[in-house]
């Protein structure tokens, strides 16, 4: 109950922050945190909320970022989240973790339906 207390506080302060981002008032706290242990992190999360998907992490980042931690933390999240919503039966999710010199990649790779290809171009768009 503790975590969806949590989670519904955290959606309640990501409006909010929806309002700061339009007039360019949103304040950033940055921080060094590991990519991979957020990710671990968010996997453990939402494989207690969605127990009929199977989670799998590929490789590791390594290192640490200086970033806003919440604010990865949402991406990732969204992008999770967005992965299993349309799966068919609840099938599996695939989070690739790696790194070059100066950069760090995320891949999900999911097993839905897919994305239209005439919205391909729209799901960038904000509220799309």
């Amino acid at each position: 109950m503790d975590d969806q207390i949590n989670m519904l506080t955290k959606l309640i302060h990501d409006l909010l922050d929806i309002s700061k981002i339009e007039i360019g008032k949103l304040p950033y706290s940055k921080s060094y945190f590991s990519i991979d242990s957020i990710v671990k992190d968010i996997v453990e999360y939402l494989q207690k909320i969605t127990s009929s998907n199977r989670w799998i992490i590929e490789g590791k980042t390594k290192g640490k970022v200086y970033e806003d931690k919440d604010r990865i933390g949402q991406i990732i999240i969204n992008l999770l989240t967005n992965a299993i919503k349309y799966l068919p039966k609840a099938n599996k999710v695939i989070i690739q973790l790696s790194h070059s010199k100066r950069k760090i990649y995320i891949s999900v790779t999911d097993f839905g339906i897919g994305i239209d290809p005439t919205s391909k171009d729209k799901i960038f768009e904000r509220f799309y």
